[in-house]
């Protein structure tokens, strides 16, 4: 058996072949597994219906939606710092720590932080609407794990418990990831590329 991360052979389609940059952040990556369920989407929409796919669906867009998160609030925060602002938590250090122990997998936490960070910067914040797609993934998943597993280790009665699943009996996919891109799309191509712009400016021109 040959090594699963070699590349494909003389004979082989090179097609195939995936580059890997050494230069992605958590916007590339993050955008990667919106693509990622947006593909298993099509492929439901192609071969017919398959609940086995649903899970694994959410788990790519949930988790996509909180790396552009975490990366648009690096970003944010860089801005505030070129911009002068001088509150000690927008230090590498100190936001990272923030992002690891406080804010953790929580969507609603990244999200409100992101609004802060650009209502001080005078940018627009994230729609309602954006913000009632990011609740709905997590009242369902707080902690990322929901997606991930059957059954969580519930500290309070010390077992494991099944994860939380929609409510409704049945989920319209298509309309799920339809609401799921569009979120993805604002924050990666919108939110990243206004914060980008901005510090372009501030190279430029100065606080």
């Amino acid at each position: 058996m040959t090594d699963p991360f070699s590349p494909a052979g003389v004979s082989g389609n090179w097609h195939m072949n995936a580059v890997l940059s050494r230069h992605m952040d958590d916007g590339d990556l993050g955008m990667g597994f919106i693509t990622a369920g947006e593909a298993l989407v099509q492929h439901w929409k192609e071969h017919g219906a398959n609940d086995g796919l649903f899970v694994p669906i959410v788990l790519n867009f949930r988790h996509g939606l909180e790396l552009l998160l975490k990366c648009a609030i690096r970003d944010a925060a860089r801005s505030l710092r070129a911009s002068g602002d001088s509150d000690s938590s927008l230090v590498p250090t100190k936001l990272d720590n923030w992002l690891l122990r406080k804010a953790g997998h929580s969507l609603q936490s990244l999200a409100i932080r992101l609004d802060e960070y650009l209502g001080r910067l005078d940018l627009e914040q994230l729609p309602a609407d954006t913000h009632s797609v990011l609740l709905s993934i997590h009242n369902l998943d707080p902690r990322g794990d929901t997606f991930r597993y059957v059954t969580t280790w519930d500290k309070g009665t010390r077992s494991y418990q099944p994860t939380p699943r929609p409510k409704a009996e049945h989920v319209d996919v298509g309309e799920m990831a339809k609401q799921f891109s569009e979120v993805g799309t604002l924050i990666g191509f919108g939110v990243l590329t206004v914060l980008e712009q901005h510090r372009e400016m501030l190279a430029e021109w100065g606080p």
